[in-house]
């Protein structure tokens, strides 16, 4: 339990702080397109972790192996 708290309550506190000044620059031009990019990235990240992952999972010989949609476990 105090493992778990002192995990999440950084991002809580980050929230919390910086919350107010995100929603004030909600209406300022200059900064739709750095956070555009911005989430551009992110799902860039997740989507090449998600294409590295199922290449493990269903490659898990190469590329050259075979295709392993049903494991036999």
């Amino acid at each position: 339990m105090l493992v778990t708290y002192f995990t999440y309550l950084p991002s809580f506190l980050f929230i919390l702080a910086g919350g107010p000044q995100v929603e004030t620059g909600h209406g300022n031009v200059k900064f739709t397109p750095p956070l555009t990019g911005v989430s551009t990235a992110v799902v860039g990240v997740i989507v090449n972790l998600a294409m590295f992952f199922a290449h493990q999972v269903f490659w898990p010989q190469g590329l050259n192996g075979p295709l392993d949609f049903f494991p036999p476990y």
